[in-house]
């Protein structure tokens, strides 16, 4: 009970003994090759899924660097975007949804 009220108390990490084994899975070399293979690993994952959006129809115009976001082009599904949106590319999608959010109806809805 001597620990009461100071940091040590206080803290909740993780035991000594563990903090210490950990410490040579910290090795620069060994922190590098895992960084690769996760790369490695999701860079294959998001190859697939661009082909398979592709296979089945969908437009990507540009291919991204990281797999978690992939822009699509939705221009051949023929949905009744209004002309002035102009979702041509990410910001102005973005915008175009912001206003519509945004946009003040005779119901005052929104």
């Amino acid at each position: 009970m001597s620990h009461l009220g100071t940091e040590r108390f206080l803290a909740k990490g993780d035991n000594v003994p563990f903090q210490e084994a950990a410490i040579p899975m910290l090795e620069p070399s060994l922190v590098r090759a895992e960084m690769k293979a996760l790369q490695h690993y999701f860079r294959e994952k998001g190859d697939f899924v661009v082909k398979r959006l592709t296979e089945i129809g969908f437009r990507i115009k540009d291919i991204p660097q990281a797999p978690f976001y992939i822009w699509l082009d939705l221009t051949a599904l023929g949905l009744p975007f209004p002309a002035e949106a102009n979702i041509s590319n990410r910001l102005n999608s973005f915008n175009a949804l912001l206003s519509e959010k945004l946009k003040p109806t005779s119901d005052n809805k929104r």
